[in-house]
């Protein structure tokens, strides 16, 4: 399967999803530096961990998560907005064979695919969309086993 097609899955997930974004904030915030995570900063241009503009708010919201598991509505709002930009990162450390499978197989991206007025995988030889979404509810949980 296509690397754009994993990326735009991850990318949906991330901007959809509430454990995926997690998931991700903490994978971006464990990149960065010591010395990054100390003083909320990017001080090394390594295209690895939080951008310049992000680091100061994402590392912040990493940390609050990691001291008390939750993140306020307002909070996952702004994840939501900013944590796509890092699928990249997220593709890195995947399981390829796992986000494949899952890409394959699941209906991840019908509102994408329908923005984009494409057929979802989901839909096979012409099937209706609603009802393919159905069946593949539990596929969206699975972004955690490839990542």
């Amino acid at each position: 399967m296509k690397k754009s097609t994993h990326l735009a899955f991850i990318k949906y997930q991330l901007a959809t999803k509430k454990k995926a974004a997690l998931k991700a904030l903490m994978l971006i915030y464990s990149r960065q530096t010591e010395t990054e995570q100390e003083i909320n900063q990017t001080t090394e241009h390594n295209a690895i961990g939080f951008s310049g503009v992000d680091a100061e708010l994402l590392s912040s919201f990493a940390k609050q998560y990691q001291k008390t598991g939750y993140l306020t509505a307002k909070q996952m709002d702004y994840l939501y907005r900013k944590i796509s930009k890092y699928s990249r990162q997220v593709y890195s450390v995947c399981n390829i064979e796992e986000l494949d499978k899952l890409c394959s197989e699941s209906c991840f991206s019908c509102e994408l695919f329908r923005n984009e007025k494409m057929q979802a995988p989901c839909q096979g030889n012409g099937g209706d969309l609603a009802q393919s979404c159905n069946r593949h509810t539990g596929h969206i949980q699975q972004l955690e086993m490839a990542i």
